[in-house]
């Protein structure tokens, strides 16, 4: 299906409330929408309650603020267009120095206190998310001395309030993914009072509170996320901001994943692909495709799933992480297991595992494995799933997996070793190896399983 080659009318109603099936076509429209047709985008968006205005209205980036302080002052525009400028290659001279003499430099010289040397910051600190999060947490944390030290002599209190807000929004972020939910917690909460004493932009607001969904759904509180979610996806709406409406539900689809709902998922997903621009956040793309791909992996539309995967291919490759190329290696893998293509199933779940220990997420690379031996124990392939729990434990161990996931990895080898591979206790310590990725203070508790639990 091309740009001009447009789905009936009455599909794509249908596809907007979730009644259309993959089989019956729905990936078709999921391609026909990213493709960038106008027409049905506008048809597809007026039916989620947008109107008909345009697209970013501010981004929930820092430019409302930065329009507001055009209109008030345009020196001070052209001013922070400057700064903007120069802000890269001062962060660069400030990440030269050991950290105390950066706390000194910042709060003492005038060239460091800026809003874009706190954008910069910012945008340093989210780059780093993914592949090194303690050096993001030390990013976001400097990003909030450079807020707390603008001087108010230059900038207005309420923008001020704004960007030293948002730093803290993203050192929030950077300490839920570094694990410390609790001190994510506390950034969050002090967001929140300096909103208060901000600009009150509604686009600033619908961006705290979308990110702190993000912590809600780690702490498993799953229906607040939602209804969290919800609010800042009114707020995206009302502002006319397509893309972040639409990233938002990407993110309730994620919750409707936790929860179990893979169906209701799908639906949320087939929504967002009418919202999201591909050129604003190119990542967002690979993100909606493999989630979706899963969701019709666990409804069984396996096909659908597998077809989704191979045109996603080309886009991971651009421009997924090569955390999120292996994430596509696991999802082919589990498809083509229940496809009862083992064979090729087993190549992509080894090449899954290697990656992830290549880039030292250990506990991928467990998970990657167990379900790979869960194979093997299905198949009654008892030989060759004790040598993979063996030699994922040995590899684990010596790289330093975290403790807890050792002791669950030990006990499993033990009772694949006295009991044979079964797929109860392999499925267990799964469930546990997924636990410990959203807590890792949980810890294992070795005794086993009664009858029926």
């Amino acid at each position: 299906m091309t740009p001009t080659d447009h789905p009936p009318r009455e599909k794509l109603e249908k596809f907007l409330a979730g009644r259309v099936r993959p089989g019956e076509g729905a990936r078709a429209v999921v391609r026909h929408l990213l493709s960038g047709c106008e027409q049905c985008t506008r048809v597809a968006r007026q039916r989620l309650g947008f109107g008909s205005g345009g697209g970013a209205a501010g981004g929930a980036t820092y430019a409302a603020s930065v329009a507001s302080v055009r209109r008030k002052a345009g020196k001070l525009a052209r001013e922070v267009a400057d700064e903007q400028a120069a802000a890269p290659e001062l962060v660069a001279e400030l990440l030269g120095h050991p950290h105390l003499r950066q706390l000194t430099i910042l709060r003492n010289h005038r060239r460091f206190q800026s809003v874009a040397l706190v954008k910069e910051l910012c945008a340093a600190s989210h780059g780093r998310l993914g592949s090194q999060p303690a050096e993001a947490v030390q990013l976001a944390r400097l990003a909030v001395v450079a807020a707390d030290a603008l001087p108010a002599a230059r900038y207005p209190r309420e923008l001020i309030n704004d960007f030293r807000c948002r730093a803290r929004v993203y050192l929030a972020n950077a300490l839920r993914i570094g694990a410390d939910l609790m001190g994510s917690r506390q950034a969050f909460a002090q967001a929140r009072l300096l909103f208060n004493e901000g600009s009150r932009d509604r686009l600033e607001l619908a961006y705290l509170i979308y990110n702190e969904a993000v912590l809600i759904k780690d702490e498993g509180r799953f229906e607040e996320a939602l209804r969290q979610m919800l609010a800042a996806f009114r707020l995206y709406r009302d502002q006319a901001d397509f893309h972040l409406a639409g990233k938002v539900m990407v993110d309730a689809a994620l919750v409707k994943i936790e929860m179990g709902r893979p169906a209701e998922a799908a639906g949320l997903l087939s929504q967002a692909a009418t919202l999201i621009d591909p050129g604003r956040e190119p990542g967002l793309i690979v993100a909606l495709y493999h989630n979706l791909a899963y969701c019709y992996c666990e409804t069984g539309c396996l096909d659908a799933a597998l077809s989704l995967l191979v045109d996603a291919r080309p886009l991971y490759e651009e421009l997924g992480s090569p955390a999120n190329r292996m994430r596509l290696s696991w999802l082919e893998g589990r498809v083509l297991a229940r496809k009862l293509r083992f064979g090729e199933a087993a190549a992509r779940f080894e090449e899954a595992r290697d990656g992830f220990l290549q880039i030292e997420l250990l506990l991928e690379a467990a998970l990657v494995s167990l379900e790979l031996a869960t194979a093997y124990a299905e198949r009654q392939w008892v030989a060759q799933a004790r040598r993979l729990i063996a030699e994922t434990l040995a590899i684990c161990r010596a790289k330093g997996l975290h403790r807890e996931a050792l002791a669950a990895l030990t006990f499993l080898r033990k009772s694949v070793e006295e009991e044979g591979a079964t797929v109860a206790v392999i499925q267990r310590v799964h469930r546990f190896l997924e636990t410990l990725q959203r807590d890792p203070e949980v810890k294992w508790a070795s005794r086993r399983p009664q009858p029926g639990s």
